[in-house]
Parts: structure tokens; sequence; C-alpha cells
């Protein structure tokens, strides 16, 4: 036994060792160092096998599959080389190691920048935040409701928050609205908006039109229907006597749960500034059914939510009749799960 050295024991793994060097388990072995660097890394590297390089020197490492960092022993001072460069990615980042036994950091970041539009009020500036810890800004041009923009993220994706300056937050719509969304190298369009929207702060899908005759629409009796106007980040839905004023969706919607509406009233009749969500049949002629109606529209900017409990399919609109008015500034919908 007393022969024996260090490296005759099946765990243990002994490399050039110099003079005060500590031994440290590795997670398979026994291993001499000379100073340890703590490597943190994204999703996309669990499992992967990396290289650690000095020179000339290099030893590779698989980092655990069930952790975010991993220790490495390192045998000398130096500048360390971390590296992956597979499957058609190459990933590195580099650390100095100065004294015996301090511990050092590095990160290996699997970042990649793509091209993403976001889509957004008209006129619209959105921040955000990518993997680089910069805030970026998008400047939406004057008349548009998108922008072209280079996102970094990593390879495994990651989770950005877009505010923007113009559309408001529907829980809150004194606040800025901001959505986080999940960015991948797959992704290609940002919405920064609620799901199902008709309309967002001058944004508008193709499935919001004007209830007119021209669109096929008819009011109720003895009623006409007169056209809203669309300015830059809302809609005036205004009528007079004996007429209705109205946008709507062009299809009727299967499984229509609820509306969601962002309005401020700007002319009152008899206390009420408008109707709101108002749901159509299919056949596309406005209705004016007591128990669908959000009447009382605050003269302030407020979020209106309305149950749907119709069996057929409907429309989703945002109404008014009479002497009222109020602005539209968003309109969305919910399906039935």
């Amino acid at each position: 036994m007393s022969n024996m050295a260090l490296n005759d024991f099946q765990d243990v793994t002994i490399t050039n060792p110099v003079v005060d060097q500590k031994i440290a388990y590795d997670g398979s072995k026994w291993v001499n160092y000379y100073a340890k660097i703590l490597l943190t890394y994204d999703e996309f590297f669990k499992s992967k096998t990396i290289t650690i390089s000095k020179g000339q020197t290099s030893t590779t490492k698989t980092l655990p599959s069930d952790s975010l960092e991993c220790i490495l022993y390192v045998g000398s001072s130096g500048v360390y080389e971390i590296s992956y460069d597979q499957s058609g990615y190459s990933f590195s980042t580099s650390v100095e190691v100065e004294g015996m036994e301090n511990i050092y950091y590095a990160t290996l970041v699997s970042s990649d920048t793509i091209t993403v539009t976001l889509h957004s009020a008209k006129g619209d500036t959105v921040t955000y935040t990518d993997i680089d810890g910069i805030e970026k800004t998008a400047v939406f041009d004057s008349n548009s409701t998108n922008k072209t923009v280079d996102i970094a993220i990593t390879i495994s994706g990651i989770a950005i928050e877009f505010t923007s300056l113009i559309a408001k937050d529907p829980n809150n719509p004194s606040n800025s609205y901001s959505k986080t969304v999940v960015v991948t190298g797959d992704t290609t369009d940002i919405y920064l908006m609620p799901d199902n929207t008709l309309y967002w702060f001058g944004y508008e899908s193709s499935d919001l039109e004007d209830c007119t005759t021209a669109n096929g629409w008819s009011a109720p009796a003895n009623n006409s229907l007169v056209a809203p106007v669309h300015q830059s980040n809302y809609i005036d839905i205004a009528s007079s006597t004996n007429q209705v004023c109205a946008v709507a969706t062009k299809t009727a919607i299967a499984n229509h749960k609820k509306s969601h509406s962002i309005v401020k009233g700007i002319t009152a009749y008899a206390d009420t500034y408008g109707n709101l969500m108002l749901t159509a049949n299919a056949n596309k002629a406005v209705q004016t059914y007591a128990s669908l109606i959000e009447s009382y529209i605050s003269d302030q900017i407020v979020t209106y939510n309305k149950e749907i409990n119709m069996v057929n399919d409907t429309h989703v609109m945002s109404v008014t009749s009479g002497v009222r008015a109020h602005r539209l500034y968003a309109l969305w919908y919910e399906l039935q799960s």
C-alpha cells in the first residue's frame, strides 16, 4: 500500500501536478486543480460537450442536463477559451485565471440575431431589452402600424417584454401597454396587442369593417347607417337622430365568449354615451338586444368587458345610435375554450 500513488485509484486523475495544488471531485473523478471557473450557461447548452482550451492544450467537459451552471477545474494561470462548435453552431467565451485557488466566472450564451416585424399602434414607439441587456427603441413611421427590427436572442428562446408608448393597458388605461413574448429563432412577427384584436390604437385587422349598406349591413327599423371616421389612433363612432354608427367583424365569429373594448364617451343623450360590444346575428343586421348592450360609457378612457351568451355565431361590434358618440381605441374578443 505504501507504494501506491493517487493516480492508482480508479476514480482519481492527476495531471501535471504542481506544489500547493488541491484536489476536488468533478462529478466523476478526483482531479488536481489550480483554480475554479464557475461557468453559467443557457438552456441550449444542457448536456452539450464543451471544449476548455489554453494555448495548444484543451480538454472537454459535458455540461449537466439538470443545471445552468458548472464548476470547471483548471491546472494553471492563463487565458482560457470555453467553446462549443457543433451542429452548425459556434459559441465561445473566455476568462483569465490569475491567482491560485481563486474562483473565476464565465458565461456561455447561445446568442443569435433574428429579424422580426413588430405590430402595434399606428405611429408607435416600442421599447424592449433583448439578450444583450441594452434597451432598444423601435420608432414607427407616423402612418405605420409595423416596424422591422433586429433582436438578439438565445437559440433556445428568450422571454422579452415589449412596451408601447401609445397603446394603453386594458387593466389600467392610464398606464402604457406591455406584453411579454417568448422569442425564438422561428419568430417572424410579434403583435403587441391582445389575441384576436380587431382594432388597436390605429392598427386594424383585415376582419374589421365599417357597418354600412355598401358593406352589406342593414340598420334597425326606422334608422339609417352612417360611417364612422377613422382617426390616427382611434375611431370616431358618432350618430344623430335615427342613425346607427358602428364597426364590426366582416365575418360572424364562432364560439364567441367575451368582447373587450377601450373607449371614451364624447357626447351623451339621456346619460348614455353609446352602446358597446353589441353583437349582431350572422346575416349582418345591426341588432339592439338590450341584454347585449353595454350602455353607459364613461367620458374617461375606460375598458369594458362583455360576456356573450348566444348560441348562434355573432359579429363583434362597437356601436352607437341616436345623438351619441364615443372614441374607440381598441376592440378584441375571446373564444370559448
